[in-house]
């Protein structure tokens, strides 16, 4: 009886720590997304993609080399990623023209 009660505390201890890694991680997830599509129009400090509207001011612009941007760069009909953690804008990617 002693050797299975090893056993059970020992895969309850594993379920556990299963547990808690995959309910940190579902928190993790909610926290970090993102935003794609095309610029339909720009403003001084915001963009709208996707019928959203999305503050740019202060934000770090990229290319999809990791080469900041500046704000010349958002212009309309361009694809960009917008990153968010906590529901705040974190980065935009802004992605060259494709030429067909």
């Amino acid at each position: 009886n002693l050797h299975l009660t090893g056993y059970r505390m020992a895969f309850i201890i594993f379920i556990i720590s299963f547990l808690s890694v995959f309910i940190v991680s579902l928190g993790y997830a909610e926290k970090v997304t993102v935003v794609e599509g095309l610029i339909e129009n720009v403003t001084e400090h915001s963009i709208k993609v996707r019928d959203g509207n999305y503050e740019t001011q202060g934000v770090p612009l990229f290319n999809s080399s990791g080469e900041t941007l500046s704000h010349d760069s958002l212009r309309r009909g361009k694809k960009v990623e917008i990153f968010f953690q906590d529901k705040k804008i974190t980065s935009i990617i802004i992605y060259e023209d494709m030429v067909e």
